[in-house]
């Protein structure tokens, strides 16, 4: 996508500049939704993982109310 830069032209052009920028910024997003997402799942790991733990069983009917 991005080519090499020679010796002999060593400035980006605003458009490099512009494209750049709008792949770093979208680059800063993906990284971040993916620290979320690692956040997101220990928490989940860690809510199941207590729910499992309980030993209490609660009571569980199928059967509507007054039935």
């Amino acid at each position: 996508m991005l080519g090499v830069m020679s010796a002999s032209s060593p400035r980006f052009s605003t458009d490099d500049e512009r494209v750049l920028m709008t792949v770093g910024s979208q680059l800063g997003v993906a990284i971040a939704n993916f620290h979320l997402y690692e956040r997101v799942l220990r928490a989940k790991v860690q809510w199941e993982r207590t729910f499992d733990a309980i030993s209490i069983r609660l009571p569980c009917s199928t059967a509507g109310p007054g039935r």
